[in-house]
């Protein structure tokens, strides 16, 4: 079995995770999010900045196009002769372009304002790298901007022929060439079409003539994917310096979290392990955690502080709980000890008179707790007469039992003096009042039975109602007149009267733990149940009869617990010898 429980450690030992892995897997998963997130938004950056950087380009070749141009000598004519040509071609011939279109524009290319406008504009295109650069001047009917030149011509593959046009479908392109001046637009974009195979950015400044008159558009173009290339570049350079920036940053917080958390981790948990092994052989140590000297400022600090206060602490509580066990242990010993004084002050001996057969009583009482404060007796006072007694003291536990013992030896001994019932409550209470200065009380029922006449003379201070059964009946409770409890008041005066008992009768008493049993759903037991229980077999013997009570009060409470002591007494009278039978059966005598 050990061998097995060493290996399941081992196993358990593999499966567990480093601390400072399972941090440094965080770190650099937060890293990466963050990584990932700046670079998302460096590389949106980077391509609108690199937008701007063309759209700059494009717009300062446009500047020197611009400027080349106006140095040639009747550009403006040229101008002005190319766009009426074009507004001169039918509309069809227009559409469909073609060679019969180009021929309208063939003697342009040979003139000398052509050739010298386009080789500046080659030139200057040459110097800059920068290709994509011509003129154009628009026609406010058509809406279509018309190719003035094209340094490069047509066999690239973005050249212009000269007279190729193009629509201005969009209203920034409209804008762009009527709203020339400074408060104009000085781009546009050019989406995909069959001439462009990709998005272009296209940027331009007017051309005017002396007059300061626009008559022509010097234009620039420029891919936008030249943007997204360079924006790719430059972030995958800010990506490398990042992730070597993380790594030095996991790097070192690995070695910071080792050296701040794991390492005094480590120290707690061999204390940790030291105490539990120390406890286990019983030693006492009192500095397990005291000498660790953990100072890392922190809540680890904190915690090896806790530790050694608690191992004090425990060290403390231990040696008090063992103080208190020993307490509890003596005091458990006491009440055991008056547990059974009481019950010996009780009469417990069944059958009570065996040499009787005028009656038969049994008794029964279960305590709510070690001790209790209900009491009953019976005694004969003489030979021909019979005392009994049941009794409930206000409160519970060693106090009430002490009050209990000494109420039960002040109305035993009154009674055996051979006073009426009514007399021995009455001096009982004196007795009782003389030295209650905690001001508890009794409540009692007694009764003196005639065992030649079967009446009981009987008084009560302020007890539960008795219940008696002649022949052939049924239990009924006798409504006594209650007087004042015992121990309440000083010259309380109890009045007595009488319950004649036929023989086969049977009394029942008991206190108001009965009636008041509860069970879970905090319903009483009540006197109707109890009287049930009484019923369910009223011939039976007096130990039968609480046996049916006691079981019935069981079922009803269940899992409640007992609050309060429950006593019960009960009288089976047979009558005076000459009217029972051999086998000691009543008939009617």
């Amino acid at each position: 079995m050990a061998v097995e429980e060493k290996e399941r450690f081992r196993k358990r030992k593999r499966r567990r995770r480093s601390l400072v892995k399972t941090f440094q897997r965080q770190i650099t998963l937060i890293a990466l999010v963050i990584f990932a997130a700046s670079a998302f938004l460096y590389l949106a950056f980077q391509n609108e900045e690199f937008k701007v950087l063309l759209d700059r380009s494009a717009r300062n070749a446009a500047i020197g196009t611009q400027t080349a141009i106006q140095d040639v000598e009747g550009f403006e004519e040229y101008t002005a002769s190319v766009m009426e040509t074009f507004a001169s071609i039918p509309e069809e011939v227009r559409q469909e372009g073609g060679e019969e279109y180009d021929a309208y524009f063939e003697p342009f290319k040979q003139s000398d304002v052509y050739l010298q406008a386009t080789q500046k504009a080659k030139t200057l295109s040459d110097q800059l790298a920068f290709e994509n650069v011509y003129l154009a001047a628009y026609d406010p009917v058509t809406q279509a901007y018309v190719i003035l030149l094209d340094p490069e011509g047509g066999p690239i593959q973005f050249g212009y022929r000269l007279g190729e046009w193009m629509k201005a479908d969009r209203p920034e392109i409209v804008s762009f060439f009527e709203d020339h001046n400074d408060n104009g637009s000085n781009s546009y974009i050019q989406q995909t079409d069959e001439k462009h195979q990709m998005d272009m950015l296209i940027s331009g400044v007017p051309v005017r003539n002396a007059q300061g008159e626009v008559i022509a558009m010097a234009m620039a173009e420029m891919p936008l994917v030249m943007a997204t290339i360079f924006a790719v570049f430059f972030t995958l350079m800010y990506f490398i310096v990042l992730l070597v920036i993380i790594i030095i940053i996991v790097i070192l917080a690995r070695v910071m979290m080792r050296r701040r958390i794991v390492v005094p981790i480590r120290k707690i948990s061999r204390a940790v392990e030291q105490y539990a092994q120390n406890r286990k052989e019983g030693k006492v140590e009192g500095s397990t955690f005291a000498d660790l000297n953990i100072r890392t400022r922190d809540e680890l600090e904190e915690l090896s502080q806790v530790m050694a206060g608690m191992e004090t602490d425990i060290a403390v509580y231990e040696d008090d709980l063992m103080k208190a066990a020993a307490e509890k242990e003596r005091i458990s010993t006491e009440l055991n000890v008056a547990s059974r004084i009481q019950v010996n002050l009780l009469p417990t001996t069944f059958p009570a008179f065996p040499d009787r057969t005028e009656f038969e009583v049994y008794a029964a009482m279960d305590l709510a707790r070690e001790v209790g404060g209900d009491f009953y007796d019976y005694f004969l006072i003489d030979e021909n007469h019979l005392g009994l007694v049941i009794a409930d003291v206000s409160g519970k536990g060693i106090p009430a039992a002490l009050f209990m013992m000494a109420s039960m030896i002040i109305v035993n001994s009154f009674a055996m003096e051979g006073y009426a019932p009514a007399q021995v409550l009455a001096k009982a209470n004196e007795r009782i009042c003389r030295g209650n200065r905690e001001d508890m009380f009794v409540t009692a029922w007694f009764g003196i039975l005639d065992i030649r006449t079967g009446v009981i003379t009987a008084a009560n201070a302020g007890h539960e109602y008795p219940t008696v059964r002649q022949p052939d009946g049924s239990f009924e409770l006798i409504k006594d007149k209650h007087g004042f409890v015992l121990g309440g008041m000083e010259g309380m005066q109890y009045k007595e009267y009488t319950i004649t008992l036929q023989p086969g009768a049977t009394l029942f008493v008991y206190t108001d733990g009965v009636p008041e049993a509860t069970n879970t759903h905090d319903e009483l037991f009540g006197t109707d149940r109890m009287l049930q229980a009484l019923n369910r077999e009223p011939d039976r013997e007096p130990e039968r009869i609480l046996h049916n009570v006691r079981r019935e009060i069981d079922a009803f409470v269940q899992e409640a617990p007992q609050f309060d002591d429950l006593t019960m007494l009960c009288l089976r009278y047979y009558g005076p010898a000459e009217v029972q039978t051999g086998d000691g059966s009543v008939f009617d005598a």
